[in-house]
Order: structure tokens, then sequence, then C-alpha cells
């Protein structure tokens, strides 16, 4: 399910008439009626009002401190959430309490221990469990049952989108329902039994518009969530642990153990590394081998949760790379430990469903453009541009809490907040110069408006223009970001006329009514030039362009060139409103006329990116990798001793000729091979054990089928386009 953003003029006391970014409370659609629980609620965040509780009035409070989800409840609370569904669906009928009487009509909201569940469109960031995932199609469970080794009876609550959001939450790359109960996840699945559509025909118990597989068949989706290796990760050797832990950080994952979920467990916490360790353990931390390496067949326990698969062994970390850099390189600097109150010190406040970590609320508060971060309690995260109203704690053993998402680490007290600097101030200060207070009109001046509400500020503008690849940023009437690359055509303004105060940070001056405060964002004026649209051009499951990224709410032209730019492509393509696509070629499935790429970007609506699997492709303004690489031709491999290519890394499903380049290019190697499918060498010569036909060097690519990746016992050769050297 996905919502477009759209913009629509709301008459308000602060700015009539404002053309807004959001999507009207009576437009958003009942997700349903779901049971609630005072154990652990479905929706984490609950406010009580017992006047004026109404969809309008949970909308507003919900999307202002940046939730996905708002629900009603009981007649008087409004919760909100990122997620929803743990507990039972039941007849949207049972939601059935009044409104209170500040509410309109015959509204209802909800009912005892009852949300009715709808999205709030915030920031264009809805995901209902199923927006990044792709149905596969139906495919015979004999030829599954080790690839999808998770199952779980769910019974009337099971649907694609309650078993995609469980598999997804635990790291799984694909999710599968059975004869209406069941949910299965794994990380691989066959392609050779695909089964007729007709026998997925088992209808879900609580949505019967849809389907849950079938009678022994799975009806099998994509989560979106990425296989570890295509996002950096690199096997680094086996290691011994100790009683204090070479990483610190110790999660048990039972039967899910696996280097997928163990990635995901540590990537979404933020470490630089993760371990596999005793068959079943995850570990994660961010510097590793205090106790020193071992040879690898050390860690030869198999996984619990992947038969395929090594885990460590008994105080052996088996340990990769998550792809991340160290979050705290990017000036995430302690503050120290400070009092909060009931008049909060910082004023947005999260809290995680399953518990808090630094790296978690550092990430929600940056994105949002927040100076500060604080974590209290173990789990509660805020945001802010100022602190310590309250005063510094007696303290720091205040802020002794462990983090309940990573023991390792601190997250405040109870009511005391841990306070870290984001970072983003001093990314900032050298790019933000003020340009003086302008005139708007009813033909914008600064194309974008969006709508930050009660998060207004400088930098939370500065960011959200910035991302979207615009030269500047306006406020308006203090709590409108404007976006845009000119300003200035309907005049300049008093300066006086600039004097409403930013919600987010009161000592600032947020524009005023129709009067927009503009500032640079610091983004070069010429980052277009070179890029060229070139049309709209027919996607297929066999991509046109290799490399697919799900962008969600940053999804731009801006942001689709800087990812495919950055990654050595020499076009870049945007889909679906939220998907970028990177390719050295385009055009295989035909072009179609402009009007197909018609759909608004989910980062910036006011322009398009592409159309359902329709690509609206553009050049990068780059040399494409491939361009000083000379293929040599086929060649016979040899053993660990007599190899023409001596480096040799197994690259498993990641295997590609870019990839394999990119690895032996960055270590100065002048050839680069492919063999097998899943295996990258890289040496300074080659013809030491004889060229062969190329016929020889005939496997696929594991990482891309449109490209073949040498052979069995063969090497397919290329130069990496780095000189003689030593």
């Amino acid at each position: 399910m996905r919502w477009g953003l759209i913009f629509i003029l709301a008459c308000c006391s602060l700015c009539d008439c404002v053309r807004a970014e959001e999507n009207g409370p009576d437009a958003l659609p009942s997700l349903g009626c779901y049971t609630d629980s005072d154990s652990q609620r479905d929706l984490p965040e609950q406010h009580q009002d017992f006047k004026l509780v109404s969809k309008h009035y949970c909308l507003d409070y919900c999307r202002a401190s940046g939730y996905l989800y708002f629900g009603m409840q009981s007649g008087t609370w409004c919760n909100c959430g990122d997620s929803y569904g743990r507990y039972e669906r039941v007849s949207r009928g049972e939601c059935n309490q009044l409104c209170p009487d500040g509410a309109t009509g015959n509204e209802t909201c909800g009912g005892a221990w009852l949300n009715e569940i709808f999205p709030t469109g915030v920031a264009g960031q809805l995901d209902d469990g199923m927006s990044s995932s792709e149905y596969l199609g139906c495919f015979n469970d004999s030829i599954n049952s080790q690839q999808l080794p998770l199952r779980r009876q769910f019974g009337s609550k099971n649907s694609p989108h309650y078993c995609n959001s469980f598999c997804k939450s635990n790291g799984f790359i694909f999710s599968a329902l059975q004869n209406k109960d069941w949910c299965l996840c794994g990380n691989a699945h066959s392609r050779q039994d695909r089964l007729p559509e007709s026998l997925c025909d088992q209808p879900c118990r609580e949505e019967p518009g849809k389907f849950c597989g079938g009678v022994g068949v799975n009806m099998l989706f994509s989560t979106g969530v990425p296989h570890w290796a295509t996002k950096g990760g690199e096997k680094i050797g086996c290691f011994t642990d100790s009683s204090d832990r070479d990483l610190p950080l110790v999660l048990n994952a039972g039967q899910m153990a696996s280097r997928q979920h163990c990635w995901h467990q540590c990537v979404s916490r933020g470490y630089a590394y993760f371990g596999l360790q005793a068959a079943s353990f995850c570990t994660c931390g961010n510097v590793y081998g205090r106790y020193g390496k071992l040879a690898d067949d050390r860690c030869s326990m198999t996984c619990a949760g992947a038969w395929d698969q090594t885990c460590g062994a008994g105080m052996v970390n088996e340990v990769f790379s998550t792809g991340l850099p160290e979050w705290t390189d990017r000036s995430v600097i302690r503050v120290g430990c400070f009092v909060d109150a009931a008049s909060r010190d910082l004023p947005l406040h999260r809290k995680f469903t399953d518990g808090a970590d630094r790296f978690s609320c550092w990430q929600f508060c940056y994105q949002r453009g927040y100076k500060y971060f604080g974590l209290q309690a173990g789990s509660q995260c805020f945001c802010g541009n100022q602190f310590g109203r309250h005063g510094r704690a007696g303290s720091d053993s205040e802020c002794g809490t462990a983090c309940h998402r990573d023991a390792s680490k601190t997250c405040g007290g109870s009511w005391r907040n841990e306070i870290f600097a984001t970072g983003i101030e001093r990314m900032a200060e050298n790019a933000i110069a003020r340009l003086g207070c302008y005139q708007d009109g009813s033909v914008r001046d600064l194309q974008l408006l969006h709508e930050a509400g009660s998060a207004t500020s400088r930098l939370a503008c500065w960011h959200y223009c910035k991302l979207r690849g615009y030269r500047y940023f306006g406020l308006q009437a203090g709590r409108y970001c404007a976006c845009g690359n000119s300003y200035g055509r309907h005049g300049v303004a008093p300066e006086s006329h600039c004097s409403v105060r930013c919600p987010a940070d009161d000592r600032q001056t947020c524009g005023n009514r129709y009067k927009n405060e503009v500032f640079t964002t610091g983004l070069p004026p010429d980052w277009e030039t070179g890029v060229v649209r070139l049309g709209c051009f027919v996607d297929k499951h066999d991509r046109d362009m290799p490399v697919l990224l799900d962008a969600g709410h940053l999804a731009s032209k801006y942001h689709c060139w800087t990812y495919c730019r950055s990654n050595g492509y020499k076009y870049f393509g945007l889909q679906d409103g939220t998907m970028c696509t990177c390719g050295n070629a385009y055009g295989r499935h035909g072009q179609v006329v402009d009007s197909d790429c018609n759909k608004p970007c989910r980062g910036d609506s006011s322009i398009t990116c592409g159309g359902h699997m329709k690509n609206e492709i553009f050049i990068t303004g780059i040399q494409p990798w491939d361009a000083n690489v000379t293929r040599q031709g086929c060649f016979k491999a040899g053993n660990d001793s007599s190899t023409d290519l001596p480096l040799v890394q197994r690259t498993g499903s990641s295997t590609r000729r870019q990839h394999c380049w990119q690895f032996c290019e960055s270590r100065g190697y002048r050839y680069f091979g492919l063999q097998s499918g899943d295996l990258c060498a890289c040496g300074n010569s080659v013809r030491r054990l004889g060229q062969v036909d190329d016929a020889e060097c005939n496997v696929r690519c594991r990482g891309f089928a449109g490209e073949t990746c040498g052979g069995e016992n063969h090497t397919e050769v290329f130069t990496t386009g780095v000189g003689a050297w030593g």
C-alpha cells in the first residue's frame, strides 16, 4: 500500500491558505480494528484527552511526533507507533465507541482495548510492511522446506502484511504464507519449481479478499531486507573470545541464527562488525581481535538457522563486517547526564517498541535535523536543538540504565537524559548563509513546500532540502520548509516581516505568513551539469538496470543521482515514486511515452520518479566503472600455490564483475578474475596456466545473471585499469 503525497489548500489561523504537504484525515483509510494489551502496547505512545479526541486530532498529534500510524481507543485515547498488528484483528464494527462531544458527527474512536488504526502519511514514510516487498509467485514447499526454516502458525492473524512484517523485523529476505495459518521465513528460495497461481487459493481468515498460500504451497514474497553481502559485508576470520567479550553485545538467536540474521541484528544497532558463535549466538561490536586469530576451520559449527553456513564455535567468533562505518565517527559526542521533567527538556519524544539503543535514537533525531538526542530509562528517545533547562544531574551514574536493545551501553536513567550531539550542526555551520526575507505567492517562489510542524527549525529545513538536491531553503509561517533552486521572483520583504519563532528552537525566526526566510544549503550550483534525461523505459522482473534501491521517503532525483554516481554507474533511473535504479546500459525492454513516468517522488512531490515498472532514466555524468576494463579471456585455474591470481575471495550472492573489479582495483591489482560464479580473484600476472576456449567460462554470476563469471576450474580475467607498479 503506497500513499503518494499531495498538496492541499488548508486554511489555518497561522497561515491562511498555505499549501501543505499532507493527506487529509478523511482521505486516510482505516487499516482495521485491532486488539491491544496493557502488558505491551501495540502502538507504544499514548495520549488521552476527554474532550478533543477525533480522527483529525489524533492524526495531528501522532504526525507531529513523526509516527507512521495512529490509533483511536476507548473514545478518549490517541495511540501512535511505527508498526501495528501484534495482537488479533477483529471486525471493524467492534471499534464502535463514539468520540467525545468535541468531535463532529457520529465519528467512532475505537473501543475498549481496541485500536482503530490509520496511516499518518507522515513525511512520505508510510510503510505498511509490504511497501518494499515484491510478490514472487507460488512455489512447491518440498523444494523450499530447508530454505524457509522458520515457521510460525499465526492462525487468524496471518496475512501478507502480518507475515511479511514478522519476517522483515527478524532480518529475513523472504516471507511465505501457506495453508491460511502458516508464515514461513528464510534467506533463500528455489526458482525451479514455480506452480500455477491457481494453487495459492486459500483465503486469509480475517482478510478474505487476500490469499494466504495453498495446501503445501508457498505464496512467496521478498521482504525488502537486503542480503548482508550486498551491503559491503565481508568475512574477516575466526577469532578467540573470552568472558570479557571481544564483541561486547551478545544475542541468543536460537533457531534464527544465520549470517543474515546476525548481520541484521548488528547493523540495525549501528555496529561495524558482527560475529556468530556456538551455532546460535550473534555478537556485535566496533573492534575485534583482542584475543587472537584462529584458523578458519576452527569456526566449524553449523548455524542453527542455516544448515549450509557455519556459525563459529564455542567461545569462538566467526567475524564479518556489517558494511557500516562506526557511527560514532559522525561527530557524535556525549554531552552528559541531564535532569528531565514533565515539561520536556528535549521536545520530540519517541518510544521504541523493542527498546532503545544509541544508534537508533541518533538515526531518528539526525534524520529529522536535530542537534541533540537523548536517551532515558533504557527505552526512550528524545530530540531537540537545546538542552539543560532543568540542570545537569548530580552524577553521571544517574544515567546508568542499560539500553533495552543493547545492554553493553547505557541509555540514561529515570527522568535523566543521557545527551549526545548528533553531529548535524557541524555539517551545517559551513553551508548555511542567510539571504534575507522574501515575499511568497500562490505560484511558489521555492517550489517544494513541506509541513514540518513542531519540528520546524533552520537545521531541520536545511537537512530536508539538502537531501533532495536543492540549493536554497526557506522557512515560512513557523511550520513550513520550502526548497528550490532560485528565489526572489516576488521581491524582497522587510526584515521585520520574518518574525515568527521556530517551534523547535525559539531562539530562531522561521519566516511568516507568505514570507520565506531564505538560506543557502551549501550544495554546489552545478551538480546537475551532465545529468541528462533520456526518457521513460519499461522495466521487468529481469531488471533493465541491475541495481535496485528502495529510497523510501528520500526518493528524489538528487538522492538517486548521488547513490548511482557514488557507485560508479553511468545511468540512474527513478521508478514507482520510491525506487532508484543504476546501471551502465538501459532500454532492453523498450521505451514508452513520457506520460507513463508520472508518479511523484515520495521525497519531492514537485518532480516525477517514473511509474510502476517504468524507469525514468538519466545520465549520471560520470565515466562508467568498466571504461578502462578489458577482457583478457578464459584461463585455467590452478590450486592456491600455482594460480595466476593469488588473492581469492568467495563473494557468494554478491558476485558480479563490478564488485570483483572494485575489490581488486582498490587493492592495487592489475587484473581481476571470476570463477565458478561466486569467486573473485586478484593478481598482477596471467597466462601462466594457459588460455582456453571462451565457452569454458559460461557460469552465470550469482549476483547478476546477465553476466558470466568464469567456469568450474576456469577463470574469466579482466584488467582493472591499474598500471604496472613496483
